[in-house]
């Protein structure tokens, strides 16, 4: 079928909007682009239970965190919970000249009952939200051994006003 030209409307374009220009990435993005390469390991406790089912919601947290949480590698036997796999990853990437970013769910929390960035009262929605922030501190700070990572990764996004606010500490902290 021939496409019938008599109900084109055609509209003048402003001419404001003959002179936008054309969006370009910041710095960060660019460098991202220039990324030919990458590659996310997934480990975290369910890599290892006996169901062998590994996924990335339980809330455990990788490095021993200074904030009244007890998920996390600090409240674990594995070296007598003084272990940090945050920052061996974080050694072993700089040794082999890669770098390293992190993953941080926010979405789902299954120690804390979050389940799509909600907790199911006030109170403990609170409390999380503080948490996560609180987290997020403690990896980006300047004084954080853990900071200034490639990639910072949330599952499921970030939904302003819903999940916790975490866009004002990435700008704080980043590049």
């Amino acid at each position: 079928m021939l496409f019938d030209h008599s109900n084109v409307v055609f509209v003048p374009v402003p001419v404001s909007c003959a002179r936008l220009t054309v969006a370009k990435p910041s710095a960060t993005q660019a460098k991202y682009l220039d990324y030919e390469i990458g590659a996310s390991i997934h480990f975290n406790m369910q890599t290892f239970n006996r169901n062998m089912k590994p996924d990335h919601f339980s809330g455990f947290l990788l490095w021993p965190t200074a904030t009244n949480y007890n998920y996390s590698v600090k409240n674990s036997n594995w070296r007598n919970g003084t272990g940090d796999v945050a920052w061996e990853f974080m050694q072993s990437c700089a040794n082999t000249a890669l770098s390293h970013g992190f993953y941080y769910s926010v979405h789902e929390n299954w120690y804390m009952d979050v389940d799509n960035y909600k907790t199911h009262n006030p109170v403990t929605q609170a409390v999380y939200r503080r948490l996560v922030e609180e987290h997020l501190r403690e990896l980006l700070s300047p004084k954080s051994k853990y900071k200034k990572p490639f990639l910072f990764w949330f599952d499921a996004g970030i939904v302003p006003g819903i999940s916790p606010n975490v866009g004002p500490i990435l700008r704080l902290f980043s590049e």
